[in-house]
């Protein structure tokens, strides 16, 4: 290749790249192994080239056209009454296969990639079906004397099936992430509910009342007085939606349902604001007292 690239020419590159995978192919079929073996040896030798990106670049637009002819190969080897005749051991195989690599690529994103569990499983169901590196394996197998003709055909079946399934298995692994990442960050609210519950029940009698939610919402700077009209309609429209069973106090799993509103809704802005307002109409009542 060194001397292809300094010839200068594009066109050259090209047919020395297509010379050295069908040269291989063709020795690999002299040697008695499949031309589709020594195709793919050539694929790796030319990966491993210094000139690997402009060789990519060059056959670019053959991509398409020979991924389709390898696809059609593939595609031509599969034998329908193979697999009527076999038909459970091959829908057994396949779901054997998918449910091993789907707790394999799972199990490597979330422990060894650290992935979300959302993330893990979107990326095991969407790589679960097979690869077209096994048509190669099982080919040479057989070129080999290891496989079995019929055993073979049943294998080159079920990743020719499970590969099929890729559209399905990557609506699937969207609607599963949704919803796994939809219970996680519910888990997760859960949690931080309930630490700001801590936080809030000043007096750790399992309850918070009302005077210890305005406390929370001043930032412990409000003053609470136990009589007093409370004219704050957004503090009490907030009580009253924490409030759910309408005995005057928030239990922990109230404040679990109304968790995103007291942290990350507009109302706790409106409710700090008219908690402010109310602490600072009853000050100078309490001020007056002391004096």
């Amino acid at each position: 290749f060194s001397v292809v690239a300094a010839a200068r020419s594009s066109e050259t590159f090209v047919a020395a790249t297509l010379l050295v995978a069908i040269g291989m192919g063709v020795a690999a079929d002299a040697l008695g192994l499949s031309t589709t073996t020594g195709a793919f040896a050539a694929g790796v030798l030319l990966a491993g080239s210094q000139y690997r990106q402009q060789i990519e670049a060059d056959i670019k637009p053959f991509e398409g056209i020979l991924l389709g002819i390898f696809f059609m190969t593939a595609g031509a080897n599969l034998d329908p009454a193979l697999c009527v005749a076999e038909w459970p051991t091959l829908l057994s195989g396949i779901l054997a296969f998918l449910g091993a690599k789907l707790g394999l690529l799972f199990g490597l994103g979330a422990f060894a990639f650290g992935l979300t569990r959302a993330e893990a499983i979107r990326v095991a169901l969407l790589l679960a079906g097979g690869g077209e590196f096994a048509f190669v394996v099982f080919k040479l197998a057989e070129d080999l004397g290891l496989l079995p003709t019929r055993l073979g055909g049943l294998l080159t079946a079920s990743v020719i099936i499970s590969m099929s399934l890729t559209p399905l298995l990557g609506e699937l692994a969207e609607f599963v992430g949704d919803q796994v990442e939809r219970i996680d960050a519910n888990q997760a609210a859960d949690a931080r509910a309930d630490e700001l519950f801590d936080v809030i029940d000043a007096d750790g009698n399992g309850t918070i009342e009302r005077e210890e939610l305005r406390r929370y919402l001043l930032g412990g700077g409000g003053r609470a007085s136990e009589g007093g009209e409370d004219g704050n309609a957004s503090f009490a429209e907030l009580v009253a939606q924490l409030d759910l069973n309408g005995d005057g106090v928030i239990s922990r799993d109230e404040l679990r349902r109304g968790y995103v509103d007291l942290v990350l809704g507009e109302q706790r802005s409106a409710a700090l604001q008219d908690a402010a307002a109310g602490g600072a109409q009853r000050e100078p009542h309490g001020a007056g007292g002391g004096e």
